[in-house]
């Protein structure tokens, strides 16, 4: 075989992938009309290896993530490096919301309609 050439091993790996991929998290801030959750606008901000760092930024909301009621909502989802399809629902996306009562970020259940869409981060 040519050193050129990648050689399939098994059904879902090329020689040279990792076995085991490395993970990443992307923060993405979402905003559209909050009432009836309809996105028309989302930003990725941020990607970590450390997901708690991910997570302290939301909840500090870390450079006005929030953006003055631009951005109501906050997720991180877990990426995979070194894999097709990244977005796999390797661990579950995690939702904030703002809260004016506290001024900042609360965790959250994903918006209703949204349970299966994956690729936030991408």
């Amino acid at each position: 075989m040519s050193e050129n050439r990648l050689e399939v091993i098994g059904v879902h790996h090329l020689s040279g992938e990792p076995e085991t991929p490395v993970n990443v998290y992307s923060i993405v801030t979402i905003g559209g009309d909050a009432n009836i959750f309809a996105i028309d606008r989302q930003r990725i901000v941020g990607l970590y290896h450390n997901k708690s760092l991910a997570v302290g930024h939301i909840m500090a909301n870390t450079f006005d993530l929030y953006e003055e009621g631009y951005y109501p909502y906050a997720c991180i989802e877990c990426l995979q490096l070194d894999v097709l399809y990244p977005a796999n629902g390797t661990e579950p996306v995690e939702w904030f919301k703002w809260d004016d009562d506290v001024d900042g970020y609360k965790p959250t259940t994903c918006p209703e309609g949204y349970e299966n869409v994956i690729g936030w981060g991408l």
